[in-house]
């Protein structure tokens, strides 16, 4: 049996530049769950005086976060672009890859709670520069694979990569 097809090689898949934003469809869910929390607290008022302060939490609670997450959701802008020159997150300049000593996802426990971050250090500042991932559009692993990936391209051997060691997709 011979197959007439071609073989396919694809020697470079990642492009030139990677722009990542926040995810609409983590942020919509959240939306919709404070939406459901103000239209409770609109029905506890309903119910009479008793039931006032789960009413005013709920409108609390559930406006807070529909403001946040509805800013987040219309947020055109992209939080992390990556690419072969150097780096740039959202609310810092971009760093070329020959200032930038460290970079990678980390891992933050608080309590029952882990947060996940993209932090990296310059060699321009003493500090060190960190961006929440959870709510945008890349996973963990591909954004680490991805540093890895630009890094290498600008062939920097001295670089210190901070990756975690369980990598895995939840």
């Amino acid at each position: 049996m011979k197959f007439t097809t071609p073989n396919i090689v694809v020697t470079n898949p990642i492009p030139e530049e990677t722009r990542i934003y926040y995810s609409k469809s983590k942020e919509l869910v959240t939306i919709v769950l404070s939406i459901l929390a103000l239209v409770f607290g609109i029905y506890c008022l309903t119910l009479g005086i008793d039931y006032l302060a789960g009413a005013l939490l709920c409108f609390v609670v559930g406006g807070a976060f529909l403001y946040f997450k509805l800013k987040n959701f219309t947020n055109e802008s992209p939080q992390i672009i990556l690419n072969e020159k150097g780096l740039q997150t959202v609310n810092n300049p971009f760093y070329y890859w020959e200032y930038i000593t460290e970079a990678g996802v980390t891992k933050l426990e608080m309590g029952r709670s882990t947060y996940y971050h993209f932090t990296y250090k310059t060699k321009l500042d003493s500090n060190e520069i960190s961006l929440r991932i959870d709510n945008l559009n890349i996973s963990r692993k591909n954004l680490s694979l991805l540093i890895r990936f630009y890094i290498e391209k600008n062939k920097r051997p001295s670089f210190t990569y901070l990756d975690l060691k369980d990598l895995k997709d939840t």
